[in-house]
């Protein structure tokens, strides 16, 4: 009796092994015959990191055993951000191939600084098995531009008195050295300083300045600066250490009835800034601290502010 057990349960055992075996080579097919990704070029072929302006480059190689069909490329910016087809290429039509090959090329804008930018790239093949890889870029936060101390004064007549400031070049100018120098200035200008007896304190674009006297009207051109008084406490300035915090805080307070004017302003006051779109480098956003005034429309009336704005 007991040897007839034996041969048995052998049989059963030999049975269960190749069922197995089987399972597991079918599962082991299926995958060995979705597509596949080699990535050349980068040594961290998980992600990098890059700063504005840095252009990422490395090369997707898909090996696809069912026939290649397309390659998609996806990007997300920031968690939770939209995700979005940026690329996508397909096989020849009437041709048949098992492989193919993407460059990949991408340059961080300073809107995605501080953020990670998720590149999904996602293979199909003609039987419709698709495979994804996925590459992130965190592009480094870029430091503010600062200039401290800066000091205004009201225009006069003469054109003698420093009243203008550019955020490109951090320095104050006069009406008549924008005026007198052969080398284009206006174009660099984006707010000077006026006081008058309904405004008193004010900071106030080219384009919208209270009064002619200042002798900008014959410039060649008359930047636009959009400014705009905020809420924010003094220590909201020194705290400001992105773009992202900068760019929150001009959407978040509201433009006067001039939105190239802020006026009335006291010591203490933070003033968030838009440039002019069409000034040279483009419209940058920045913060403006008023740390003293001395009032007056005379020689001796001044403003001095600390300025903090986008590279």
């Amino acid at each position: 009796m007991n040897k007839l057990l034996y041969p048995l349960f052998s049989l059963l055992l030999i049975a269960s092994v190749v069922l197995t075996t089987s399972c597991g080579t079918d599962d082991d097919e299926v995958t060995a015959d979705r597509p596949s990704f080699t990535i050349t070029g980068i040594d961290d072929v998980s992600g990098t990191t890059a700063d504005v302006g840095e252009t990422v480059t490395f090369t997707v190689n898909v090996t696809a055993p069912g026939g290649f069909n397309v390659l998609r490329v996806y990007q997300t910016v920031g968690e939770g951000g939209t995700r979005q087809e940026i690329a996508s290429e397909n096989r020849t039509p009437g041709q048949t191939t098992q492989s193919h090959t993407y460059s990949f090329s991408y340059t961080p804008t300073a809107a995605e600084a501080g953020q990670m930018v998720y590149f999904d790239f996602e293979a199909v093949d003609d039987e419709g098995r698709d495979n994804t890889y996925e590459y992130i870029v965190t592009v480094n936060e870029q430091q503010l531009v600062e200039y401290d101390d800066e000091l205004l004064f009201a225009p006069l007549e003469a054109g003698n008195s420093e009243t203008w400031f550019s955020t490109t070049t951090g320095e104050t100018y006069t009406s008549n050295e924008v005026n007198n120098t052969q080398e284009t200035i206006s174009n660099q200008i984006d707010f000077g300083y006026f006081f008058g007896v309904t405004r008193a304190a004010t900071l106030a674009s080219p384009a919208n300045f209270p009064t002619d006297a200042a002798g900008h009207t014959s410039w060649t051109n008359q930047n636009d600066t959009q400014l705009r008084k905020t809420d924010l406490p003094a220590s909201a300035f020194f705290e400001a250490t992105s773009s992202a915090t900068i760019q929150q805080a001009y959407e978040g307070a509201s433009a006067g009835a001039n939105a190239g004017q802020a006026t009335n302003l006291e010591v203490g006051d933070v003033i968030a800034f838009m440039t002019d779109a069409d000034k040279t480098g483009g419209s940058k956003m920045g913060l403006i601290h008023v740390t003293d005034i001395v009032t007056g429309a005379g020689s001796t009336g001044s403003i001095r502010i600390n300025v903090k704005v986008m590279p």
